[in-house]
């Protein structure tokens, strides 16, 4: 027994020995570490030089100093080129020069007070209680109001972006306190606006939809794969409504191999999934002719579908939404997002564009708003068609996806209510963008190849599978919280 414990003893110093001579790899990440990173992704934290490998050096390990927090604090807003390219006054006198602009723009918009009438005392270090009020002032909170700036802990743990790790015995605050708690902020609600900060951000375009995705700010997203979920449900259990083939292997919108063109002479077959449901008995069909755009067009299209009393036009919500932009500029996505902000439109944004996902959402009675390339559609130059791209433009478009079906040809395709008509009419005086058919394969990687996410349009009414009808046993659902 003994030399057996002793035999086991030399093996674990031997392994330890052997250890001490292979090379370490980076060690994982910190929260901290990870919250710098995703802050200097989205242009809103920066460092203090370059590590040897290139990347940024946070230096998250030193105190910051108040002139450091403050400057900190006006990346965090995205007003950095504001603050340096004006010329501010402020009633302290021992600011340093650099950060003039910083503490003059955190001064005149009240985010800080100084220490006194006359100092700032920038090169003290910052405690937590006064970097916390910094971000609670910038979110619209007034201190001696809403909190007490000596305890402002208590409101930052109520708003969710500390969780109790401040108090009045912190004695140790770093850079990677300020990391954290920025980014976390990101997520906490802003008192006038009822947002969140990145909300605030993408509408001001400081960041983008996909900047806000890729850092994981966006609720109610899934990567990859999607379960149908529509953020209203947590448990993807919804009744489906038909239409349950799956698409042929050929038509797998991953696969590489080239559509056929379909066959144009005869109408399409089989059933239309959830089609009673997200069909409104009102017309909700717009003409970008009119509102000059397929963007607000296709916002607008949505809105109306979500509230049968919304009567703004696209032109009108070009000029609120985008009054900078000239007539021909395009919308963006952060410009479709800010609008469903606007106009509380219930929705969510999902990354990964596949059939099965967009037939998910169709099947729970949603629609969806994609943003794509229309160069992938085939031109289809019969005028009595349905099937395909009728007009000879190719590229960025946005559209709306309000059903399915499998066409005479056995191949599944996507119902579009496609905003590129431009008074192009059938003999009927149908607009042919209106109830448009695309091959599945090719609207999938019409947005993978452009914008793999999808925005979700969260239907305001339930619907039962047995009745087909949309009018009967209509129940509200929830509003889905914007903040994570």
């Amino acid at each position: 027994m003994k030399k057996t414990m002793l035999k086991g003893l030399s093996f674990i110093i031997v392994l330890a020995m052997c250890l001490a001579f292979i090379p370490m790899t980076a060690s994982a990440q910190t929260p901290y570490d990870e919250a710098a990173n995703k802050l200097f992704d989205l242009g809103l934290f920066y460092g203090v030089g370059t590590n040897a490998d290139g990347t940024p050096d946070f230096d998250l390990d030193r105190a910051p100093t108040r002139h450091e927090a403050v400057t900190m604090l006006v990346r965090l807003l995205g007003q950095e080129q504001e603050a340096t390219q004006a010329h501010w006054e402020t009633p302290f006198t021992d600011v340093a020069s650099w950060a003039e602009p910083y503490v003059g723009y955190a001064y005149a918009n009240g985010l800080t007070a100084g220490t006194s009438d006359t100092t700032f005392s920038g090169n003290d270090a910052i405690t937590a209680t006064q970097y916390l009020t910094f971000v609670l002032r910038a979110l619209g909170y007034v201190s001696g109001e809403d909190f007490a700036w000596d305890s402002a802990w208590e409101l930052s743990d109520e708003l969710g972006f500390t969780a109790g790790q401040y108090n009045e015995t912190t004695a140790v605050f770093l850079r990677s306190d300020v990391a954290s708690i920025s980014f976390d902020a990101l997520s906490a609600i802003m008192k006038e606006h009822e947002v969140p900060l990145y909300i605030e951000l993408i509408y001001n375009y400081v960041i983008t939809v996909s900047d806000a995705i890729d850092a994981g700010l966006i609720p109610d997203f899934i990567d990859g794969e999607d379960t149908g979920e529509s953020g209203t449900d947590g448990e993807n259990n919804r009744p489906q409504i038909g239409g349950d083939e799956e698409p042929d292997a050929e038509n797998d919108p991953n696969g590489e191999s080239a559509e056929p063109e379909p066959d144009d002479n005869q109408a399409p077959t089989g059933p239309k999934t959830a089609y009673d449901t997200i069909a409104r008995s009102y017309e909700w069909y717009f003409d970008q002719l009119i509102g000059g755009d397929c963007g607000p067009t296709a916002a607008v299209m949505a809105a109306k579908w979500v509230d049968s009393s919304f009567s703004r036009t696209a032109q009108e919500v070009r000029r609120e939404i985008t009054p900078g932009y000239s007539t021909t500029e395009w919308w963006y996505t952060s410009d479709i997002e800010s609008f469903f902000i606007k106009y509380g439109i219930d929705h969510s944004i999902r990354k990964g564009v596949t059939s099965e996902s967009l037939k998910a959402q169709l099947d729970n009675g949603n629609i969806i708003l994609l943003c794509m390339d229309t160069s992938f559609i085939t031109r289809n130059y019969d005028s009595t068609s349905h099937f395909g791209r009728f007009y000879d433009f190719a590229g960025g478009h946005f559209l709306i996806v309000k059903g399915y079906m499998t066409g005479s040809d056995g191949k599944l395709y996507f119902e579009v209510y496609d905003p590129n008509s431009f008074g192009d009419t059938y003999s009927d005086g149908t607009l042919k963008g209106k109830d448009r058919y695309y091959l599945a394969s090719e609207l999938v990687s019409s947005a993978v190849n452009w914008w793999d996410y999808y925005f979700i349009v969260n239907n305001p009414v339930s619907f039962t599978p047995s009745s087909h009808n949309p009018n009967s046993n209509i129940l509200y659902l929830p509003q889905v919280e914007l903040a994570a």
